[in-house]
């Protein structure tokens, strides 16, 4: 059996939460309240997607210490953010 793909969604607000969670009953989901932050890599290292609001600022730093991401070759191809490369 295949393992659930995984998402971690930063700055969700709680009427999101349970919407989200209606939609993606196929998917591992992990909800964080605060910003993308260095400190929260440990907690979603494993994850496939990551979605973020606009005031988490995502950088080839934590891109890379996040190696399970399915987007990131995307990121590369259409660079998205030239910080990335």
């Amino acid at each position: 059996m295949k393992s659930k793909k995984s998402i971690a969604f930063f700055e969700v607000e709680e009427w999101e939460k349970k919407y989200l969670k209606n939609k993606l009953k196929n998917f591992k989901i992990y909800f964080f309240n605060n910003i993308l932050e260095k400190k929260d890599i440990k907690k979603i290292k494993g994850i496939n997607i990551l979605s973020s609001f606009v005031y988490s600022k995502i950088d080839k730093d934590i891109i890379r210490k996040l190696p399970f991401l399915k987007f990131q070759k995307i990121l590369k191809i259409f660079q998205i953010d030239q910080d990335i490369d």
